[in-house]
């Protein structure tokens, strides 16, 4: 995966973290964040994939996840 996708990625994610879901304070359910395999999720599965190499920097994960 290359460095565009993985910031595309964190980019979404961010956007995503904003959305109040149900579980999270939200006054209603949102697919996109309730659902255990929602994009939310997808998005995090995705990013965790590419940066839970070894030797992955630390400050490389925390700049991506904010």
């Amino acid at each position: 995966m290359t460095d565009t996708n993985i910031n595309s990625l964190a980019d979404r994610y961010q956007v995503l973290r904003q959305i109040p879901g149900q579980c999270c304070g939200g006054t209603s359910y949102d697919e996109r964040v309730d659902n255990p395999t929602g994009e939310e999720y997808q998005v995090m599965k995705s990013l965790g994939e590419q940066l839970g190499i070894p030797n992955t920097p630390a400050s490389h994960i925390i700049r991506l996840y904010g």
